[in-house]
């Protein structure tokens, strides 16, 4: 039955372009255990235990369906940045869509450092990336400090988890300070860190102080609007401030059309002419 379903999504959604079967497949999944672990192959990627419960498993299934998916632009400047034997940090992993995609093609990572402290997300997350000899998945959040607190989920999509926003349901977590994990070498310095923490993000780079003010990396984030403080902070501090446009490229116009408030913090050394519009 799960392959039936499967095969009319990718049928109705994919290729007539309508609306409706993802709503059916999530409504079936709440009942019927054959959506809540359906292993989906994907080309070039691998199997993907999708839960269609949630709404992150639909960015796998469309990507499977069509190749496209919502964080295409993120991906885009990832692949821009990246120079050979480099380190990434997907600080938020969720499904593993970025860590995934950028463990292959020529984006030359030597190690990408995935952090996802969802229990409910790890074991497909673990079983997509285990044949990746430069992936290595951390289950836990990244803050200032060692600590524990309560990670606040969403009802149906994993994607709006936070310790900040409230949620239906929490759960306890361990929280550690990237800076900490570094010098423990438990997790290799990043020359790119991606955050997507719904509002946890000055956290996260506040245990990150370390490495940032050493080594500046490169800093890409799936939410800009509410850090305007945050961000200029660093700026004050030499970091070039940029919107990531929907198709993939950089700009200091915030009025230029962007993908959601997607933004970069990019140090002065690195040249980025090619990225602008």
């Amino acid at each position: 039955m799960a392959d039936v379903l499967i095969r009319f999504y990718k049928w109705w959604h994919g290729r007539l372009r309508l609306k409706g079967a993802g709503l059916l497949l999530k409504l079936v999944a709440q009942r019927y255990r054959g959506l809540q672990n359906y292993p989906l192959s994907v080309p070039e990627v691998g199997v993907v235990l999708l839960d269609l419960r949630d709404m992150g498993s639909f960015m796998w299934l469309n990507y499977a369906v069509d190749g496209h998916h919502p964080e295409e632009a993120l991906v885009t400047i990832i692949h821009a940045l990246a120079k050979p034997g480099q380190v990434l940090w997907d600080v938020g992993a969720n499904v593993g869509l970025i860590s995934a995609l950028c463990a292959g093609g020529d984006f030359g990572f030597r190690r990408i450092e995935a952090f996802e402290p969802n229990p409910a997300l790890l074991g497909s997350l673990r079983a997509l990336l285990k044949d990746s000899s430069c992936v290595r998945v951390h289950g836990i959040a990244l803050g200032d400090c060692e600590t524990k607190a309560m990670l606040n989920l969403k009802r149906g999509d994993s994607t709006r988890s936070s310790l900040v926003d409230e949620g239906e349901e929490s759960l306890e977590i361990m929280i550690s300070a990237g800076d900490v994990l570094i010098q423990a070498g438990q997790a290799e310095s990043p020359d790119i860190i991606k955050v997507d923490t719904e509002g946890f993000e000055p956290q996260v780079l506040a245990g990150l102080k370390e490495t940032i003010l050493e080594k500046m990396p490169c800093m890409i984030f799936e939410e800009f609007s509410s850090l305007d403080s945050f961000v200029m902070s660093y700026v004050a501090s030499g970091y070039r401030r940029f919107f990531i446009t929907r198709d993939g490229y950089l700009t200091i116009d915030k009025n230029h059309p962007v993908r959601g408030h997607n933004g970069a913090l990019i140090p002065p050394h690195i040249n980025v002419s090619h990225m602008m519009v």
